[in-house]
C-alpha cells in the first residue's frame, strides 16, 4: 500500500491508500502518467508529482496548486487534470513511489491551504 496527497484541479485535496499500481494512477489521473519533480518543492527533493503525460492533448482542466508546484510561469507548460503526490524511494533495491511521510504530508496540504502568486 501507498499513501498519497491526490490534489484535483478543484476541490479539497484527499489523502489515498493506493495499492502502487499503474492502473490505479492512471485511473486517478485520467491517462498515462509522467512523474516529474516540482521546482516549488526544491527543499524536499524526493516528492514527485505524478500528473497525465497526454495532458495538451486533453480537455482536462487547469490544476493551479499542481502548476504552481511544477514551477508553471517560468518556462514550463501548466498541470492539466488531477496530481497525485507520492515519495521517490526505494522497494527491493530500485526506485519507485512509495508513501508520503508523515512531515511532507502535512507540508503539502498546508500549502494546498494557502493563497498562491498565480491568484494576485
Amino acid at each position: 500500500m501507498m499513501r498519497v496527497l491526490v490534489v484535483p484541479p478543484s476541490g479539497p485535496c484527499e489523502v489515498k491508500e493506493l495499492e502502487n499500481s499503474l492502473d490505479e494512477l492512471q485511473q486517478l489521473v485520467g491517462g498515462y502518467i509522467e512523474t516529474v519533480a516540482p521546482m516549488e518543492l526544491r527543499d524536499r527533493p524526493h516528492i514527485r508529482m505524478i500528473v497525465n503525460e497526454d495532458f495538451l492533448n486533453s480537455d482536462l482542466p487547469f490544476n493551479l496548486f499542481a502548476s504552481y508546484l511544477y514551477g508553471y510561469g517560468s518556462y514550463l507548460n501548466p498541470i492539466l487534470g488531477t496530481a497525485v503526490f507520492a515519495y521517490q524511494g526505494w522497494v527491493n533495491g530500485e526506485p519507485d513511489l512509495v508513501s508520503l511521510p508523515d512531515d511532507d504530508l502535512i507540508y503539502l496540504r498546508s500549502l494546498f491551504s494557502r493563497s498562491f502568486p498565480l491568484l494576485s
